[in-house]
């Protein structure tokens, strides 16, 4: 299952050639990048999304990272906007729905619950590769991954929200909107996926809070929204007051590597101890 879902993925997402920078050196970022995912060089962290009442581990977000031949870890700030100007995006972030898909089955051979989701990040450029990125969560959704898709305004384009309700409709799938703010509501009635959630930022949230009028979410919002960058007890106490009860942030864990974090979901009951 795990190599037709790779052999899938290598088929679908064939790297296009790098576009023409004029004089520049061979040894830019862009040709490094390039390099890197021909070689699959890139990791995944996971940082996992939580039970504000409970603290029950019930998925986990795929942060990309490139470890550098300088020896350093580069966050996605450091090399991202540069892939989006060689025209990598598309192709860099199909990869970790593959990875992530991938490890999240590894897992599951070990004793994962099925529930436990993983979260990716789908960019613009994806959405306007069409087909490449239809491609990809088709493969993920046969092999039977459970992924969430987030997605960031953009998808509010009525073109965009097409595609959205589209891929929400694959077994497995799911789509979350991120950083809209509070006025979430209407997104519902715009969208027929009864998968659609959300992702807010806990000081948009909370900062909003002090000030009135601030704008009411509902509870049926609040519920299926994942409220991240949370830090402290008394923000989980304030979140849930408000109707919140999903969060993911430093207070639980911070994002780890694959070897990691498959440790650390042993010593919080989410696989069985060997």
């Amino acid at each position: 299952m795990l190599g037709r879902l790779f052999a899938a993925r290598s088929a679908a997402y064939a790297l296009r050639p790098l576009q023409s920078v004029g004089a520049a050196p061979q040894s830019t970022i862009a040709d490094e990048l390039r390099a890197a995912l021909a070689a699959e060089q890139f990791e995944l962290y996971y940082q996992p999304i939580v039970d504000l009442i409970s603290r029950e581990w019930l998925g986990a977000e795929a942060l990309i990272r490139w470890p550098h031949r300088d020896g350093t870890i580069r966050l996605p700030a450091a090399f991202l906007p540069q892939a989006e100007q060689a025209g990598l995006m598309s192709e860099i972030g199909n990869w970790v729905i593959a990875r992530a898909a991938h490890d999240q089955l590894a897992l599951r051979l070990e004793g994962l619950n099925e529930a436990f989701t993983i979260s990716v990040n789908v960019s613009l450029s994806q959405l306007q590769e069409w087909s490449a990125l239809a491609g990809g969560c088709r493969a993920a959704s046969r092999a039977g991954a459970s992924l969430k898709l987030e997605i960031g305004y953009f998808a509010l384009a009525p073109e965009n929200m097409v595609k959205c309700d589209h891929l929400a409709a694959l077994p497995g799938l799911a789509i979350a909107i991120e950083e809209i703010g509070l006025g979430v509501e209407p997104l519902v009635r715009q969208s027929t996926s009864a998968a659609l959630g959300f992702k807010i930022e806990s000081k948009t949230i909370l900062a909003r809070q002090k000030g009135s009028p601030a704008p009411q979410v509902s509870r049926e919002i609040a519920g299926r929204t994942v409220v991240k960058a949370v830090e402290t007890d008394e923000q989980v106490r304030q979140l849930l007051r408000l109707g919140f009860t999903l969060g993911q942030g430093y207070l639980f864990a911070r994002p780890r590597a694959f070897e990691d974090f498959r440790a650390a979901l042993r010593a919080v009951g989410c696989l069985p101890l060997r």
